[in-house]
Parts: structure tokens; C-alpha cells; sequence
């Protein structure tokens, strides 16, 4: 007997349940108001209510629409969007249409939701369709204002908030100058995070502390919101001085229990390490060293920078002061020739040395400054003549082409300086 009794009593709930998801020929419209207590006729300001629209069916939908009215003085977010879905349960099969609405209360005293209406029509096995008009009834909520406990600290109202807490690196290698990064996250159920209170870093003598960024973000799900508030500190350690760095809390209002309760992470200590003096003279050497290190570095390079132009300047006035191959040639011609003959080799000159179109004495007299012409002239008379042009005419000629080099050489400097200078802003 007494095991038959126990198979009832196993039996029973299965058996109820499936009583109740039974699908109802004419659909049925349920909605429910769902706190963290349960379904309540009282809440606090600001506490979650779902409100949860449930439309079940033995046959499929082939049209329907839900009107929920605007619920004034509250706060409204969608936790989960309109689904319809096939079901199967012991007792039988249909179709059931889902949403949920998460509303915060903004204002104490009495709340009214307003009926909510469903219609369309669902299809039956035949192809025949089937109306139908439901309306749910109004429901009126005690709203209750902030509870006097929490007078003075900041008021949420939450089914749950935890905090945790992470260092960027470990307290006990910490040392004078050194700075680790606190940061502090906390998570809170049915809620959203602007109504949840600020986190604060209270300061501690012996360190300095610095807010460095934080973040927060809302999202809804099935059961309601959750939010996420991040907060991170720069924490400077400025004494030898064992520190300890001061807890966060926060204190809110436990909705599910109807209790004040407080949520945190626990102090944090700091024993700095001792200085080594060794250890900090020779870094602080070292340091010095590599600073030298690289200024010298950084001169010789901008002596190198400097003294590459000086030398190729050097070079190209050598290269202007000595023979050019032109003047060698000159040389040879006038050493070779008969008399009365170096003319030749003068006009050859003056076509790579001064003029591609000189072609003859004369041409070169009319580019050549005065004193030269006057040498040029008196080549060209002994060359009439029939005498010797080669002693007087070879070194005033060799000392006009060093000058026409240098000449070029000094044009060519001034032309390089002015295109640097024109590049550079405000020359």
C-alpha cells in the first residue's frame, strides 16, 4: 500500500502539470506579473516587474495581434521578442505565443496595467479558420517607495549584485614608483546600470590613486535585465610604508528577500619591497651611460652629416684646380705641332673647354676676357707669320680654363644652397 502511495505522490505533479499545458480548443490569453518574489501585488520603486503575455492554442495562428496599452509612470524594455512555437507535452500538442516586457516602476503609490487584448484566428485540421478575442483583466500594484533603511545611500533595488575585483600585477613585488592597476566589476540582475550606485576608490595615504576608465552596458534576456559596470584605478606607491587600500561597497535593496544588503571586494594590502641602493646606483648609471651613449651617437652622425658636403666640396674644387682633360690634350697638341700649327689644337680646346661651336681663333677671342684675347691675338699673328704660338699661348689658356672650372664650380654651390634653402618652411 505504502508503495502505491508513493507512485501516486510521483505521479500527481506530472499529471497536474500536464492538466495545465493541455491546449485549449478557443485560445487562451495568460498574463502574468512576475517580481524576484513571485507574482506579488506589491512592489518597490524602481524594482523590476516582467510582465509576461503568454497565448496557447490547439491550432496553429493565422493571424493574431496582442494590443498592450501604454503602461504610464514606468519604464519599459523588451526582454524577450514575440515567439510562436510548436509544443508537445503529456498532455497533448498545440501552439503557444510568447513575449515578455521588462517595466520599472518610476513613481510610488498606486500602478495600473491595463488589460491586455488578444485576437485573429487560428486553422483547423479541416481548413475551416476559427476566431477569437480574448482580453486579460486590469491589475492595480502597491508601489512602495525607497524603504527608510537605505536612507542617505543611493537606492536600487536589485535581485542580485555581485562584485569582483582584479590587479594588474602581484601587491607583494611592489616597490617606491611602482603602479598596479585595480579593477573593479559588478554585475547586478534585474536592474539596469544607470540605476545602479557608483563605484568609488576611497584614498589612502601613502599611495596616490587615479581613476583610468570604466565602462557599463544593459542587456534583457527571459528573466529580466543585467547589468555590468566596470571601474579601474592607477594606484602609485609613494612610501616604504605597509598600505592598505580601502574596500568597495555598495549597499542595495535585496528585492527577492525584501532586505537591505551590501555587495564588495575586500581591502587590499601593500608591503613594499625595500630599495636596494646597489641595485638603483647602477641602473641609474647604467641609464646615465646609455644617455651618454646615444649623444655621442647622435654627434658623430651629425658631424658625418655635416662634414660629407665639406669633403665632396673639397673634392670638386680639387678636381676644378687640377688639368682637366681638356688641358692635357692642349698640352700635347701644342708639344706635337709645327710651327705656325697650334692653332689647331687651341680651336680643339676651345670647343670642349669653352664653346661646342667655336671654329676658329676668332670665335674663341670673342668669348675670352681681355687678357686672354690678347694672347689669343698674338697666337693667331705668329701663327701667320709662320712662327712658334705654342710657349705664350699654353699657360694663359690652362690658367683661363681653371678659372672657367671654379667659376662653374662656385654656380653650381649657390644653385644647391638656394633649391635647399626654398625647401625649407619659413627660409
Amino acid at each position: 500500500m505504502m508503495r502505491w502511495f508513493a507512485l501516486l505522490a510521483l505521479f500527481l505533479p506530472a499529471i497536474a502539470q500536464a492538466q495545465n499545458e493541455r491546449a485549449p480548443e478557443v485560445p487562451e490569453l495568460d498574463v502574468e506579473v512576475i517580481t524576484a518574489g513571485g507574482e506579488a501585488g506589491s512592489v518597490f520603486v524602481q524594482q523590476q516587474v516582467l510582465l509576461k503575455i503568454t497565448l496557447t492554442s490547439r491550432h496553429p495562428f493565422r493571424t493574431l495581434q496582442i494590443e498592450t496599452p501604454r503602461i504610464g509612470n514606468a519604464e519599459a524594455h523588451v526582454a524577450s521578442r514575440p515567439k510562436t512555437r510548436e509544443f508537445s507535452t503529456y498532455g497533448g500538442s498545440g501552439w503557444r505565443h510568447q513575449r515578455i516586457t521588462a517595466l520599472f516602476p518610476l513613481q510610488s503609490g498606486t500602478w495600473t496595467l491595463p488589460p491586455v487584448t488578444a485576437s485573429g484566428s487560428v486553422q483547423k485540421p479541416d481548413g475551416t479558420t476559427l476566431g477569437f478575442e480574448t482580453r486579460s483583466p486590469a491589475r492595480q500594484i502597491e508601489v512602495k517607495p525607497a524603504h527608510p533603511y537605505l536612507n542617505g545611500f543611493w537606492w536600487v533595488a536589485a535581485e542580485d549584485i555581485a562584485l569582483s575585483e582584479e590587479y594588474s600585477r602581484d601587491l607583494s613585488g611592489l616597490k617606491i614608483g611602482d603602479t598596479v592597476r585595480r579593477t573593479v566589476r559588478m554585475v547586478a540582475r534585474g536592474t539596469t546600470a544607470e540605476r545602479l550606485p557608483e563605484l568609488r576608490q576611497e584614498t589612502t595615504p601613502g599611495v596616490s590613486i587615479h581613476a583610468v576608465g570604466g565602462s557599463q552596458t544593459s542587456r534583457f534576456g527571459p528573466d529580466g535585465g543585467i547589468a555590468e559596470v566596470t571601474r579601474s584605478w592607477a594606484i602609485t606607491v609613494n612610501s616604504e610604508d605597509p598600505v592598505n587600500i580601502a574596500p568597495i561597497s555598495v549597499t542595495w535593496w535585496h528585492a527577492g528577500e525584501a532586505r537591505p544588503a551590501s555587495s564588495g571586494v575586500p581591502a587590499g594590502r601593500i608591503e613594499p619591497l625595500a630599495i636596494d641602493a646597489a641595485q638603483l646606483r647602477a641602473d641609474l648609471l647604467a641609464e646615465a651611460t646609455a644617455e651618454r651613449e646615444t649623444g655621442t651617437y647622435l654627434l658623430l652622425a651629425l658631424l658625418l652629416v655635416l662634414a660629407l658636403p665639406v669633403a665632396l666640396l673639397c673634392l670638386a674644387a680639387l678636381s676644378a684646380l687640377l688639368p682637366s682633360r681638356a688641358d692635357l690634350r692642349l698640352r700635347r697638341g701644342l708639344a706635337r705641332a709645327k710651327p705656325g700649327e697650334g692653332t689647331r689644337a687651341i680651336v680643339r680646346w676651345g670647343q670642349s673647354s669653352v664653346d661646342a661651336s667655336v671654329r676658329t681663333v676668332g670665335d674663341l677671342i670673342r668669348h675670352a676676357p681681355p687678357d686672354i684675347a690678347d694672347v689669343l691675338r698674338r697666337a693667331q699673328r705668329s701663327a701667320y707669320g709662320g712662327e712658334d704660338a705654342r710657349g705664350p699661348a699654353l699657360r694663359p689658356l690652362l690658367r683661363w680654363s681653371r678659372r672657367e672650372r671654379l667659376k662653374r664650380l662656385v654656380s653650381a654651390v649657390v644653385r644647391s644652397a638656394g633649391s635647399t634653402l626654398s625647401g625649407v618652411p619659413g627660409a
